[in-house]
């Protein structure tokens, strides 16, 4: 695989998503609208809490986290901290969903980001057993854009173009997301997650920046949970795209994906099919 931030080719990756994941006939259409609502609300919770002093939580008598005051969601008796709605398109700007659609050799596409909460970004290229352990190709720590913050409610295009390997087997990519609060990586930021709220419209923007050791943490985060099965803690809860979707679509939201976590991380993966 190749990586290009910009106009630099990037190598990728591939996702393996379980079945369990998927919510599957009558009921997914119903449980994809409750976890828009959820996203929708965590959104809203967000924008209040930003704008409210950050929580401090004492995890020793020597240290403390500084949690930011943002009110969790309850989706199916089911309480959420974070959530995530991600989609793909290709270089055109078609959207399209991964799941159904073959994914040719060498061909190039981009990972989109919609977030609830603050969070930090980081993809892998995982393997089958028979191969290599996984591979970091998101963020880069050359390039200080791919380690920024990415703020809550802003639909963000990874700086990165992804380019599938040259050979014809499917490829598993994974994906973790941590909010910039997240217990697990607050000692490794550049800065301490802060909120800071403008005067005008009340916007609130996160500062602080990942590092190498975020990086670091983050890829931890994956090869603990790459292989194991949805239901595993710290796995994302998916609501797939409408059964009846089209492949490919010039609307992000119908081939959209909207995951949920109950902690302040998460991670999912799927595999790309060619």
């Amino acid at each position: 695989m190749k990586k290009t931030i910009c106009s630099m080719l990037t190598a990728l990756v591939a996702l393996t998503f379980g079945t369990a994941a998927l919510f599957a006939n009558d009921d997914a259409e119903i449980q994809r609208q409750n976890f828009i609502k959820g996203f929708e609300q965590l959104t809203k919770n967000t924008e209040e809490g930003l704008a409210k002093a950050p929580v401090k939580e004492s995890v020793s008598k020597d240290a403390a986290n500084t949690k930011f005051a943002i009110a969790p969601v309850t989706v199916s008796t089911t309480t959420y901290n974070i959530g995530v709605k991600v989609w793909f398109s290709l270089e055109d700007g078609t959207a399209f969903n991964p799941v159904k659609r073959k994914m040719g050799v060498k061909e190039r596409f981009y990972v989109h980001i919609q977030s609830a909460v603050p969070v930090y970004v980081s993809l892998f290229q995982n393997y089958y057993e028979s191969r290599p352990e996984s591979k970091q190709v998101y963020p880069d720590t050359k390039y200080p854009d791919t380690l920024k913050v990415i703020q809550a409610g802003v639909a963000a295009r990874l700086p990165v173009a992804f380019e599938m390997d040259d050979d014809t087997r499917d490829e598993i990519m994974s994906m973790v997301v941590a909010r910039a609060d997240a217990p697990q990586i607050q000692s490794t930021q550049t800065t301490q997650a802060t909120a800071t709220v403008t005067n005008t419209g009340g916007t609130a923007t996160v500062t602080a920046q990942a590092s190498a050791e975020t990086t670091g943490t983050l890829k931890s985060i994956n090869d603990g949970l790459a292989g194991k099965g949805i239901d595993a803690a710290g796995k994302f809860v998916i609501a797939a795209p409408s059964a009846t979707a089209a492949v490919t679509s010039t609307v992000p939201n119908d081939v959209a994906f909207y995951m949920l976590g109950a902690g302040y991380t998460g991670q999912w993966q799927l595999t790309l099919k060619k």
